[in-house]
């Protein structure tokens, strides 16, 4: 713990307190085509599910998200893309789905022809939990860079900070009601030597 109050200290030498009111979603070929890029937080099509866990109804967000995502992976498709044409494979999820077959000792195939939808369902399900289980962190611990820092670039053309990772984290901080969220902004080299240094040090979160 004291490590990584120490570690929490020395990065907010080097992060930008940013208004929250000039963050914005990331800047991606697939962003931009599932028409949630370049645009607020807020935009974010997993909105209303943390909406809804936050205000108490875990069950309902629980079920809507995860049958939101099914839609996605599976009945659109998106597991048998490439997750740099915008789809899914070979994401996290795609890697859950995977391990989760193997277990069941089903070696899928590069079409994915042997995909079983239940099994990729308990993936999904699986993902879903873990997002709200950050959700309950930040509720309860608030925000700690040392957990998890959340990266931006800098517009040059205006006042805008595009993220490059920490949507979720910056969403439920954002329904939480965060005026200002501190960005390790344009990847600071700094920040990289300090994680370095620390990473076998401070404790898991």
């Amino acid at each position: 713990m004291l490590m990584q109050r120490i570690l929490n200290y020395i990065y907010y030498i080097f992060l930008k307190n940013v208004s929250i009111n000039l963050i914005r979603t990331e800047i991606t070929k697939a962003s931009i085509k599932d028409g949630w890029g370049d645009k607020e937080i807020s935009s974010l099509p997993v909105y209303p599910f943390f909406k809804l866990y936050i205000d108490g109804k875990e069950e309902e967000a629980s079920k809507g998200m995860t049958e939101y995502y099914f839609n996605i992976a599976i009945d659109k498709k998106a597991i048998y893309i490439s997750k740099k044409d915008g789809g899914m494979k070979n994401g996290s999820t795609y890697q859950l789905i995977e391990d989760l077959h193997k277990k069941a000792g089903i070696l899928l195939d590069e079409d994915l022809s042997n995909l079983n939808k239940e099994i990729a369902k308990e993936a999904i399900q699986n993902r879903v939990t873990n997002r709200f289980k950050m959700i309950d962190s930040l509720i309860k611990n608030g925000y700690s860079p040392s957990c998890q820092l959340i990266h931006a670039t800098k517009s040059k053309d205006n006042d805008k900070y595009y993220l490059t990772d920490g949507h979720h984290r910056v969403l439920t901080m954002q329904i939480l009601g965060y005026n200002t969220i501190p960005l390790a902004v344009n990847k600071p080299i700094i920040i990289k030597k300090i994680r370095r240094i620390f990473r076998m040090l401070h404790p898991k979160c």
